[in-house]
Formats: C-alpha cells, sequence, structure tokens
C-alpha cells in the first residue's frame, strides 16, 4: 500500500512517529516506488488526486461529537485544488502512477472550506472552474517526465 506521510494532529503537518523527516520522505519515496513497479496500469481505471491544506492548527486526534476521526474531518473541508494552499505531494504521486503506464483518466476531487475550513462562497463558478483547469494542465506538465 502507498505510505503516506501527511498528519492533520501534528504542528508539521507531517507523521511525527519516526526518528526524523528524512526517514519520513524516504518511506514515502520507497512506497512510490513499490507503486510504480508492482500495479499494473491496466489495474488502474482512474487516477483521482486530492491536495490539502495543512490546518492552521492541529486537529483534535479524538473523533468529534458526531464520530468523525480527523482525518474525516480534515477530507470534508479541507481539500483546494492542487497548487492552490495544499502541502499534500500530488506531483510525486501523480508521477509515480504515471510510470505504472498509466494513461487514462484524470479526477480531481475537491471539498475546499478555504484554508480554515469554516466554509467558502463561491460566487465566481466559471473563474473557479477555470482555475482547476489550469491546476489539472499544471499538475500534468509538472508530471510528466521529460
Amino acid at each position: 500500500p502507498l505510505e503516506g506521510s501527511a498528519d492533520p494532529t501534528t504542528k508539521s503537518g507531517l507523521i511525527e512517529n519516526v526518528e526524523n523527516k528524512a526517514v519520513l520522505e524516504k518511506r514515502f519515496q520507497a512506497s512510490l516506488e513499490n507503486l510504480s513497479k508492482t500495479i499494473p496500469a491496466e489495474k488502474i481505471y482512474i487516477l483521482q488526486i486530492s491536495d490539502a491544506y495543512k490546518p492552521k492548527k492541529p486537529l483534535d486526534p479524538n473523533p468529534d461529537k458526531s464520530g468523525l476521526r480527523p482525518r474525516g474531518r480534515w477530507s470534508s473541508c479541507l481539500r483546494p485544488v492542487p497548487f492552490n494552499g495544499g502541502y499534500l505531494p500530488v506531483v510525486d504521486v501523480t508521477k509515480a502512477v504515471l510510470r505504472t503506464g498509466f494513461r487514462g483518466w484524470f479526477s480531481m476531487e475537491v471539498f475546499d472550506g478555504g484554508p480554515d475550513g469554516s466554509n467558502q462562497e463561491w460566487d465566481d463558478m466559471p473563474g473557479y472552474t477555470k482555475k482547476a483547469m489550469i491546476s489539472h494542465n499544471d499538475l500534468l506538465d509538472k508530471s510528466a517526465e521529460k
């Protein structure tokens, strides 16, 4: 399985129960390498990519009143289009998937309540969709092996 590096319950926004950041990065890169070498391209039907804001203050590690755990809270409202305030390694993940030989459909999953997750008004939906398309094209450009 792909081993991530992000954690919304820590100040750094990264998993911290490792020796150091270099160890975390090495594990993550090894996980991406494993993905690119072991997953057959024909088994990937769609690449759904998502970025996330690093919470301004760490999320409570306990479930909220409704039972939603921190990653669920993070996932539900702190996910902008890539390159618009998020910090996840979307290019690294995309490159790893493309190294499998996958050349299929891409999708972006966005639940953007703004950097603090409180909510965000979308008065200019055509402008927002244009920004999303620019983000998608940037992702493809930055992920192309040159």
